[in-house]
């Protein structure tokens, strides 16, 4: 095991626990992507709006329904 391979490890144990297991560069959008064919936008929450402007109409109840 290298020196890299280590530190990496030390920062991934130190970091703050994320609300779901995906996470990283292109997590939120691939969070979006199922969220968006599992539930069809019910249960976005406010921060992937930016992403589908159809789901703005949904943000209230995804206010609601919202379980982070």
């Amino acid at each position: 095991m290298t020196f890299f391979n280590q530190r990496e490890n030390r920062l991934r144990i130190e970091k703050p626990p994320d609300h779901t297991a995906i996470s990283g560069r292109y997590g939120l959008w691939i969070r979006f992507l199922l969220l968006h064919q599992t539930t069809g936008c019910q249960s976005i929450n406010r921060s992937n709006l930016m992403f589908d402007p159809l789901c703005v109409k949904n943000a209230e109840t995804s206010r609601r329904s919202f379980v982070p």
